[in-house]
């Protein structure tokens, strides 16, 4: 009897075209995804801690004369790191970082003490929170010691933006707290909580490990690499969406992708995979002009 595959979440991404994936924890991903994830991308901080340094001189003896310093000229600059290619990335985190509290701000102002009143402005606020700028400031290529870190940045605003999301998506009139639609709220915004803690820390782990990084080379727009960022940041977006989820997905390790040759996914469903991430079947495609193209499969 033919497998009939559920297509769990479709999403466009541009950026050097590649398709993202749906991150639910890998252990828990078959169960929870419940949409497909679709991605093109085009070719290619809450507040954040600050380094400090400090420099000494050695004062002359009185016996001595003191030492005549000759002019050097401009300091050399620094040599160039992973750091200043993942600059976009930096900024456009940061921005949404300021956008989640902003509306979360707004969020917290409509839940009282007995009652929960989402207002239109709220929901204004929070449906125009998007991550479509972060993913697509991710260069393809990047090694794996690094985009796990640059993933996991990701995942935190992501589960934030679903969690905001998860309570935004209730209408007036005003529920009761302790009815069912509003403990639904409070849990979907419990859910960004731990996401917003880990963000800083996650943000500054990047940072570090990009600093003493070389460039790393961009990877071609349809080149594999691409790709499979693609499917990655899809992954990650259903993992904390899928099943009406609101977030709340811890940051895991990448999940491994194989690719085969294009088949039918069943006989006679005319849905086609080449690839699995995390066991789960996708099917990625790349249109000129507009970028890799990713679906992902769950039962």
């Amino acid at each position: 009897m033919p497998r009939i595959a559920v297509i769990i979440g479709r999403e466009f991404v541009n950026r050097p075209i590649r398709w993202v994936a749906l991150p639910l924890s890998l252990n828990v991903m078959l169960a929870l995804l419940a949409a497909c994830g679709q991605a093109t991308q085009p070719p290619q901080p809450r507040p954040a801690q600050s380094a400090t340094q400090s420099a000494t001189r050695t004062a002359p003896s009185a016996t001595s004369s003191p030492a005549v310093i000759a002019p050097t000229g401009n300091p050399s600059p620094s040599a160039p790191s992973e750091a200043d290619r993942l600059a976009a990335f930096f900024a456009a985190s940061a921005q949404l970082d300021n956008q989640l509290h902003q509306a979360a701000a707004l969020v917290n102002g409509d839940i009282g003490a007995t009652r929960i009143l989402i207002k239109p402005a709220t929901k204004a606020a929070v449906g125009q929170l998007q991550t479509t700028a972060v993913t697509r400031a991710i260069p393809a290529g990047l090694p794996h010691r690094l985009l796990g870190p640059v993933l996991a940045v990701y995942n935190d605003l992501e589960s934030r933006r679903l969690s905001l999301m998860g309570a935004a998506r209730y209408s007036p009139p005003a529920v009761p707290r302790s009815s069912p639609e509003g403990q639904a709220i409070l849990r979907c915004l419990g859910n960004g909580g731990p996401a917003a803690a880990r963000y800083d820390g996650d943000v500054s782990a990047v940072r570090d490990q990009a600093q003493v990084m070389p460039p790393v080379a961009v990877a071609a727009p349809d080149s594999r690499a691409a790709a499979e960022l693609t499917v990655w940041t899809t992954f990650v977006r259903l993992a904390q969406s899928g099943c009406g989820g609101c977030g709340g997905r811890a940051p895991a390790p990448l999940p491994p992708i194989t690719w085969h040759p294009k088949k039918e996914l069943g006989a006679g469903t005319g849905s086609y995979t080449n690839g699995t991430v995390g066991g789960i079947a996708f099917l990625a495609e790349y249109r000129l002009g507009q970028g890799w193209n990713v679906l992902i499969y769950a039962c």
